[in-house]
């Protein structure tokens, strides 16, 4: 069984529109498995199917930068497809943006964490599952509500140099 959680976001860091997915992936399968194993003895058999099952997890192979670009390379293929059968974009469209260098597909396979790390997989999850604005960039300007993007000229009346 295959493990991932998808998010959904509709905004850019510059609060534009923007919709795009964050999918956090196991670069594994789980699989459950009986109890752990008995002796040849009926008592030490029955102790073991007593026990929970447990889960084993089988890393994935293979996953080369390779694998990943003909992975994005299909699901770019595929969506943009299924967009056209469902008339979100023409065929003309679609057929241009497969000629795109950058398409708006990216697979980015950079964030792993490891098994032992039990900060990451929150913080990765938090970051994935952000709201569209931070509030730290949010101030009050009389009765206006001023957001201060990234860059350092996104406030009006900045120093522009």
């Amino acid at each position: 069984m295959p493990g991932a959680v998808a998010f959904i976001h509709r905004f850019g860091s510059s609060l534009n529109e923007h919709v795009h997915l964050h999918v956090c992936v196991v670069d594994g399968v789980f699989e459950e498995a009986a109890g752990e194993g008995g002796g040849a003895d009926a008592h030490a058999q029955a102790r073991a199917q007593a026990r929970a099952p447990g889960v084993i997890f089988h890393p994935a192979a293979g996953a080369t930068a390779d694998a990943v670009t003909q992975a994005q390379a299909t699901l770019r293929k595929r969506i943009l497809r299924a967009f056209v059968g469902r008339g979100l974009r023409e065929g003309l469209e679609a057929q241009e943006m497969l000629g795109y260098r950058h398409s708006g597909f990216s697979v980015d396979t950079s964030v792993c964490i490891a098994a032992h790390d039990r900060a990451g997989p929150e913080r990765l999850l938090r970051y994935c599952a952000r709201p569209p604005f931070a509030s730290e960039r949010l101030r009050k300007a009389g009765s206006e509500l001023v957001y201060r993007f990234a860059k350092r000229h996104s406030e009006p009346d900045s120093n522009r140099r």
